[in-house]
């Protein structure tokens, strides 16, 4: 249901792989949609096999996501935002997306703090989903503040 020139915005990205599909299946389909990449690329605090992982990559994975954009052919669709996610948020227009996927930080603070600060940033008619709902805090985060949201583990999703 996207349209051309919708935003599109991913908070915890990683190495790429959702929003690349995504943004490889909008390209098949001839959509002329906008994504916003939104990620610090230093891991989620306080998980060891993260730490590995950057400092295998000498620090920082957003070279390689940048990498895996050009490799799979949609670099020149994406803003890629190497900041912590309400730094960015701040920093998107309110109403502007049509689509927000949040899969950050886990833990209860970390996710509520991400759902307030990003529904805002949602058009009517849009959708605000994350990651990982099977994981206590971030289940008891969305049923707080989301209380509607759909519940299809391991997504939720909200309509706005």
């Amino acid at each position: 249901r996207l349209n051309d020139g919708d935003m599109v915005c991913e908070v915890g990205v990683w190495f790429g792989r959702s929003i690349i599909f995504l943004a490889q299946l909008c390209q098949r389909l001839g959509k002329k949609i906008n994504f916003i990449a939104v990620d610090t690329f230093a891991g989620e605090r306080g998980q060891e096999e993260h730490k590995r992982i950057i400092n295998e990559h000498g620090g920082s994975i957003e070279r390689e996501f940048r990498r895996n954009l050009s490799r799979c052919g949609v670099g020149s669709a994406f803003k890629t935002v190497p900041w912590d996610s309400i730094l960015a948020a701040s920093q998107i227009e309110d109403n502007s997306l049509a689509f927000c996927f949040i899969d950050a930080a886990h833990d209860y603070e970390s996710v509520k703090e991400d759902i307030a600060a990003w529904l805002p940033k949602i058009r009517k008619g849009g959708i605000l989903a994350g990651h990982d709902i099977m994981h206590e805090p971030v289940e008891r985060a969305v049923r707080e503040l989301l209380p509607d949201a759909v519940i299809t583990k391991p997504v939720w999703m909200q309509r706005v």
